[in-house]
């Protein structure tokens, strides 16, 4: 009562509540980073996509964020009645640090904080030989219980590390973007204290897991994500053949009637290939990252998949490797292509796209170029490139050429490189 005494008292004399807020959202803002984006784009930065703006921080960025925070409250006391709950909105929490037994000491001594808590972010401990491992799954065991405590929290993002520990039984029912992906500094998984549960990521809208938290038990539960609509397999560290593990039957498992965005990294090709085809009447838009496996018949013989929904693709691959997935695409709408070697070589075959894209409005290929722009623009210049571009501008299609490594600041990889191609 007190403190709204004080807070009205405050703003008969200054801004109101809501500028103020504003105001104290501005100062700790980073560019090119929202904080509590739901998107799925911005929790995960596809190869060859353009990111407006990142859901995910570096360290030093969130003691930025923090710090500015904290000294927001500590001005005065109206400051802190209006700043507080902005320092308790996104949870960062280290169970390596000693901090975090600052954290749980806050929330026991203010309960009511924990409603102000719309992201949960759970690092990976860097080094456990480098840490008491009693002390790190008391603190594990900690934030586990904060998972079903939180009533309004919004995005939950921890690694594989730590779910491995995390007893993930109940979370709450207002999530609505979960990510599990491993950090690439990490090396390798903790022995499993706790098995993954499906179930429990049941309402999600926004689903990003590392294969790696996949495990038999699985195979044995029948999972409807009735919410999801975005959702992500995604292997940082190698190609994996997950059909070793059973993966091709957890999926076959599990009810995505509602996915329409499907993300793969480094998952064989069979079995995301049989899961499209089991959502080929919601599915619009597909990412794949092949970047670490060579392209070649031998790689993606399936029969050919009809998606006759989907809108986009994007797709990151050694060479050209769009012709070998024999895809059936009528409504496609977008096509991106990030060819991860020296792209000038495949350029004619990768213009050489089928009559039957009929829908197709936007064409953007990016690569690499070894030899240099005194190799690159010759070849744009080819009289067989250039009737290739205008064949596929005279269809209606908006073709764009990107070289990765263009230094003119007026490009920066958006597609000035090569203004004939563009528009």
């Amino acid at each position: 009562m007190a403190e709204e005494r004080a807070l009205d008292h405050y703003q008969r004399k200054s801004l109101p509540t809501e500028l103020w807020k504003v105001i104290f959202s501005k100062v700790t803002h980073l560019p090119g980073k929202v904080e509590f984006a739901k998107q799925a784009s911005a929790h995960l930065k596809f190869p060859c996509a353009t990111q407006e703006g990142a859901a995910n921080f570096y360290n030093d960025e969130i003691r930025y964020i923090v710090g500015a925070r904290l000294r927001i409250i500590l001005v005065c006391k109206t400051w802190y009645i209006l700043g507080i709950a902005d320092l308790y909105s996104h949870v960062w929490f280290n169970p390596e640090s000693p901090s975090s037994d600052s954290l749980q000491f806050a929330f026991t001594r203010r309960p009511s904080a924990l409603s102000d808590v719309k992201r949960l972010t759970v690092r990976a401990p860097r080094n456990y030989l480098l840490c008491d491992y009693s002390t790190l799954l008391e603190r594990m065991e900690w934030v586990a219980s904060l998972l079903s405590r939180l009533p309004q929290v919004r995005i939950l993002q921890v690694s594989p590390e730590v779910a491995a520990i995390l007893p993930m039984q109940k979370l709450s029912p207002t999530l609505e973007v979960v990510t599990i992906l491993r950090s690439p500094v990490n090396s390798s998984l903790p022995i499993l204290k706790h098995t993954i549960s499906a179930t429990v990521l049941e309402h999600t809208r926004v689903l990003l897991l590392d294969p790696v938290i996949f495990h038999r038990g699985m195979l044995k539960t029948q999972v409807h994500f009735q919410s999801v609509t975005h959702f992500a397999l995604v292997s940082h560290r190698y190609p994996i053949d997950l059909r070793i593990i059973g993966l091709d039957r957890i999926l076959d498992n599990w009810a995505l009637p509602n996915l329409q965005t499907l993300v793969i990294e480094h998952v064989d090709w069979p079995t995301v290939s049989t899961l499209c085809r089991r959502h080929l009447d919601t599915l619009k838009s597909l990412h794949l990252d092949y970047s670490l496996m060579e392209s070649g018949a031998s790689n993606w013989q399936t029969e050919t998949l009809g998606l006759p929904n989907l809108q986009e693709i994007k797709l990151k691959s050694c060479g050209n490797l769009f012709p070998f997935l024999n895809l059936d695409v009528v409504a496609l709408e977008m096509l991106e292509v990030l060819n991860d070697r020296d792209i000038w070589p495949d350029l004619p075959q990768l213009l050489d796209l089928s009559p039957k894209l009929l829908a197709l409005e936007s064409y953007r290929i990016s690569g690499h170029s070894y030899q240099g722009l005194l190799y690159v623009n010759p070849l744009l210049e080819n009289p067989g490139i250039v009737a290739q571009v205008a064949a596929l501008r005279d269809r209606g299609i908006s073709v764009e050429v990107h070289w990765s490594e263009c230094v003119d600041p007026a490009c920066q990889g958006q597609g000035k490189c090569f203004s004939p191609f563009g528009g």
